[in-house]
């Protein structure tokens, strides 16, 4: 079972998506449509997606811009990220449940590097910092992150 997830606007994939206000899911199964529902964000940034896509168990994520964190973040959760996308939210549905390839996957050739001023190691382990977000939401995401 796939749950993939839209960052949307007016039926528009949002290039924003930590400024995202809703989020289009559409659960689906063998490139079959079984659901869709729209999620209003919890708020605002990135760690409000994270703690949303990991609560609700998100398998894909089709958007416009991914910044490093949340690229980390997202990997690190194991989903299956399809950066650089705009356009009609429901077309970028289709054309992954068939299998064929869009947006810009070049984003996520950009090496994510440490960086020695960030104490909490965020860039490379987010679930490090309890401080971020929903507790019990932040124990889903440690479960599904494996060890480094």
């Amino acid at each position: 079972m796939q749950k993939i997830a839209i960052p949307v606007k007016n039926g528009q994939i949002d290039p924003d998506l930590g400024r995202a206000t809703a989020f289009l899911l559409v659960t689906a199964q063998a490139g079959r449509e079984l659901s869709r529902e729209t999620l209003a964000a919890p708020g605002e940034g990135n760690v409000s997606v994270v703690n949303l896509l990991a609560g609700v168990g998100a398998t894909a994520l089709i958007c416009g811009e991914l910044g490093l964190m949340a690229r980390s973040a997202f990997q690190m959760m194991e989903l299956e990220l399809i950066p650089g996308c705009l356009g009609d939210a429901d077309e970028a549905v289709a054309t992954y449940l068939r299998g064929e390839a869009q947006g810009d996957p070049s984003i996520l050739s950009v090496e994510i590097q440490m960086d020695e001023n960030d104490p909490m190691q965020c860039m490379h382990d987010c679930a490090k910092c309890g401080g971020c977000g929903d507790p019990e939401l932040l124990e889903k995401i440690r479960k599904n992150i494996p060890e480094v």
